[in-house]
């Protein structure tokens, strides 16, 4: 893969200056900086109890306010 940065075409100073910056780079320091920033994998979705909590929760208020606007409608 090969990243690249945009300029503007009105800024040429600031296109040279990113350029040279770029390849000052050594090609491990490159490695490591796409190690560190540049994360590929995913992860996956685990439920603990933070989320059984706060879903549980969620879904008491929800039921407390359904049964309260059904109260007063009758």
């Amino acid at each position: 893969m090969r990243w690249r940065f945009t300029v503007r075409n009105e800024w040429p100073i600031l296109r040279d200056l990113i350029g040279k910056a770029l390849g000052s780079i050594a090609a491990e320091e490159h490695y490591v900086i796409c190690k560190k920033w540049i994360a590929l994998k995913q992860g996956g979705f685990r439920i603990d109890s933070t989320f059984v909590f706060w879903s549980v929760v969620l879904s008491g208020g929800l039921l407390f306010v359904g049964v309260l606007f059904w109260n007063h409608s009758l």
